[in-house]
């Protein structure tokens, strides 16, 4: 990159430059279904080849390239006209292509052409090969010192409706092609390049002479914030993309498929490489639909949108639950309902895959004897009394150990069981939460329906952690905090608009705070001497609470202004002041996933270190220096009004950036 962050930042706040938006969304195209390259250049799919200059002589003519003849006859360029000279061919419509073969006239009595076979005589030694943009030729690719007679060039793929081989030098000076072929790409996918502005990108840019097509309305806007109690997910809304409709994007509705498919803004001047453009946002399409006759709009989601669907397990084989997703198991799980998926060998299962360990096994809650074989199932010997639970631990990472904390079960929930990769992971923050979140935690379900993100939530909840994406796509994780070096400070001179400071709440300390760990799956009413007369008084008590433990957290201050543990912060940007919301069972108590008691009471007692002290919710309008945050980060406030003239430490947890309006507003806790 030639442009700095201090160099974009100051660029952001300037009025002089217009700013351009791109926008490359991705697609599916149905009007190929059948998935392989096909040859657009030639006779057959109604191409029409044409030349800068002809030989006289018969059988040299320029409608030779397209005849899918890749021996002869051939075109040669009038023996008057010096090189450089010209062939291209026309296509019937406009196509996707990202190859082009160019075949030259062979030395002697022609021969099927290899990729191997060489000239010396007529072959073309320097060449270029062109795309016709709607309004210029652009290079895609440029040969020089060839011997080969069948040259294939490859470049990223362009929507064209031509292309064009300008010949260079031959060793006799004269250009002699016999076929030229250009192919649509072997998959059925695509990128649609789009802007503000016209843009091109520069030859040496990451994805070089990239046409952005001049059709993107107006600069969309970043919106983001985290969840109602500021842990597990945040949401984020782009909105939507409006798209200039016309003849050109009549194949966008009819011919393709776009839900679901990735799709990525960049923002910068037209001045500059794209590789110098900053990532604003990327996420994945939910729709795209007409508006009216002259508009079409891209409606755009959170990456976190992919999370939503159901967990990529197994299905139950036989029993009462065939057909019904495997369970999934990670960590430590007491009392979690085995599924029956073999009734002639009793054989269950508490996890699609290998786990590290069942040690317990319980029919009506006494335990029995079993085998564990190992991949998540066990057998027992006899036909059970009633329903069969387990106690163990649960699935196992790339390392060969367990999975027990946070951040490797929400990557084990994202990758190994959800819909993303390694590459959709800020990696270097799930670093960081396994670093400073070392509980041991477990989870289980066997839920028809089950997804990702609601699993997640459940991670990121008992750790006060949440998730976000970031601005390329990439979700992180972090436990919210108010500790940490400010990442910038926000100034009333400098950076804040005037009148763009508003206390919008403040916020009470809690009374005191509850967290239950160590879940029972099974919760049950057992009888001392009933059927299972093996459990005892303990256990029926035991077996009948939602939990094993209850950790408590008070406040040490006066009661008299504070508010009770279920009532706790939930904001949202905007208009409007904060509303409250409970994240609490029916009892006060934060369900977690937490395993040993220890753990959650020092959870609670962290929280009331965050809770325990009046707090304070601001929004604040300022300039685009906000563009380099993301929610979770520590900033400094410095302020003439409320308290803040020598400046005060808070959390962004929300973000809203009209980039046509060249400000930001953010939401900071303080």
């Amino acid at each position: 990159m030639t442009i700095s962050d201090a160099q974009f930042q100051q660029w952001l706040s300037s009025e002089s430059r217009p700013r351009v938006m791109l926008v490359e969304a991705d697609y599916a195209n149905l009007a190929d279904p059948v998935g392989f390259s096909v040859n657009v250049a030639s006779d057959a799919a109604a191409a029409v080849a044409t030349a800068s200059s002809e030989d006289a002589a018969a059988g040299n003519g320029s409608a030779f390239v397209a005849d899918g003849n890749v021996t002869s006859p051939y075109w040669m360029s009038s023996a008057s006209d010096a090189l450089p000279q010209w062939v291209r061919v026309d296509f019937a419509t406009v196509y996707m292509i990202d190859r082009v073969t160019v075949y030259s006239l062979q030395d002697g009595a022609p021969v099927a052409p290899t990729d191997t076979l060489t000239g010396s005589l007529y072959v073309l030694t320097t060449f270029d090969v062109q795309v016709w943009s709607g309004w210029d030729w652009i290079t895609v690719a440029s040969v020089a010192g060839n011997t080969l007679i069948k040259r294939t060039v490859t470049f990223a793929a362009y929507r064209t409706s031509a292309v064009r081989v300008v010949v260079r030098s031959t060793p006799d000076g004269k250009a002699r092609v016999t076929e030229i072929e250009a192919r649509t790409p072997a998959s059925v996918t695509g990128t649609e390049y789009m802007a503000t502005h016209p843009y091109i990108s520069g030859p040496s840019d990451t994805n070089p002479n990239r046409i952005y097509r001049s059709i993107v309305k107006a600069l969309p806007s970043f919106i983001q914030r985290m969840n109602d109690v500021l842990i597990g997910r945040s949401t984020a809304n782009l909105g939507t993309i409006e798209v200039a409709g016309s003849e050109f994007t009549d194949s966008w509705l009819l011919d393709r498929t776009w839900i679901g498919r990735r799709v990525r803004l960049a923002l910068g001047d037209a001045d500059w490489s794209r590789d110098d453009f900053r990532a604003v946002w990327s996420g994945v399409i939910g729709d795209v639909r007409v508006q009216d006759t002259t508009t079409i709009v891209i409606e755009a989601r959170d990456m976190q949108h992919l999370l939503s669907q159901p967990l990529n397990v197994g299905a139950v084989p036989t029993g009462p639950l065939a057909s019904n997703p495997m369970p999934v198991a990670i960590g430590k799980f007491f009392n979690a309902p085995a599924v029956l998926i073999d009734e002639t060998t009793h054989k269950y299962a508490v996890h699609d895959g290998n786990v590290s360990a069942v040690t317990v096994v319980r029919d009506r809650g006494v335990s029995v004897a079993f085998t564990d074989l190992g991949d998540g199932t066990f057998t027992v010997a006899a036909l059970p009394n009633g329903r069969v639970t387990a106690d163990g631990t649960g699935a196992i990472g790339s390392g060969g150990t367990a999975l027990k904390r946070a951040a490797d079960i929400i990557r084990y929930l994202a990758v190994d069981v959800g819909p993303l990769t390694d590459d959709d992971l800020d990696l270097d923050s799930f670093v960081t939460l396994n670093a400073v979140c070392t509980q041991e935690l477990g989870y289980y379900s066997n839920a028809v329906g089950t997804n990702a993100i609601d699993a997640i939530d459940l991670v990121c909840g008992t750790v006060g952690a949440f998730s976000a994406v970031t601005r390329d796509g990439k979700l992180y994780v972090k436990r919210f905090d108010f500790d940490g070096y400010p990442v910038m400070t926000l100034a009333d001179d400098r950076d804040i608009v005037l009148g763009g400071l508003r206390l919008d709440k403040v916020l009470p300390p809690v009374r005191d705070i509850r967290i239950a760990g160590c879940r029972n799956y099974s919760p049950n009413t057992y009888t001392v001497g009933g059927t299972g007369s093996g459990v005892t008084e303990t256990q029926v008590n035991m077996f009948a609470n939602s939990h094993k433990f209850w950790s408590r957290a008070k406040n040490a201050a006066a009661t008299a202004d504070k508010v009770p543990m279920p009532r706790v912060l939930s904001r949202r940007v905007g208009s409007g002041a904060p509303s409250v919301s409970n994240i609490a069972t029916d009892d006060g108590a934060y369900q977690s996933l937490f395993v040993y008691q220890a753990d959650a009471e020092m959870e609670a007692q962290r929280r009331m270190r965050l809770w325990g002290f009046q707090r304070y919710l601001f929004s604040v309008v300022c300039n685009v220096l906000p563009m380099a945050l993301k929610l979770g980060d520590v900033v400094t406030l410095k302020h003439r009004r409320y308290g803040l003239s020598a400046g005060r430490n808070g959390v962004v947890v929300g973000i809203d950036e009209r980039f046509g309006q060249r400000r930001a507003t953010l939401s900071v806790l303080v």
